[in-house]
C-alpha cells in the first residue's frame, strides 16, 4: 500500500482490487480509525474482481454492496467488446456524481 497524497491516509493497491477510498476528511496525520469524527467523514470502498475464465481480457468486479460490474477492451486491442472499457467505466461513474 501506499499514503494518499491529499487524505494522507493508507490505500490499499492490489492487481484486482483496491480498498481504502476516503471522502471528506481534511487532516494532517493518519487518525485512529476507531475514533468516532474519523467515522464520520471517511467512506470505504470494497472491490473484488477477478479474470473471467473465459475472457483473459475481461474482469469481473463484486463490489461490498453486492453489486456486479464488468468491464473489457476493444477487439482491436486484444479484448472480446463484451462490456464496456474501464475507462468509460470510471467515466460513467463521474458522470454518476455529477448529477
Amino acid at each position: 500500500g501506499f499514503i494518499h497524497p491529499r487524505w494522507n491516509l493508507p490505500l490499499t493497491v492490489s492487481s484486482r482490487s483496491l480498498t481504502g477510498c476516503p471522502r471528506f476528511l481534511s487532516t494532517s496525520s493518519t487518525p485512529d480509525k476507531n475514533d468516532d469524527e474519523y467515522r464520520k467523514h471517511v467512506k470505504i470502498y470494497k472491490l473484488e474482481g477477478e479474470t473471467m475464465d473465459n475472457n483473459k481480457s475481461g474482469v469481473k468486479i463484486v463490489t461490498d454492496t453486492e453489486h456486479i460490474l464488468y468491464t473489457d477492451l476493444p477487439k482491436k486491442m486484444g479484448g472480446k467488446n463484451t462490456a464496456p472499457q474501464p475507462v468509460e467505466t470510471m467515466l460513467a461513474a463521474w458522470m454518476g456524481c455529477t448529477q
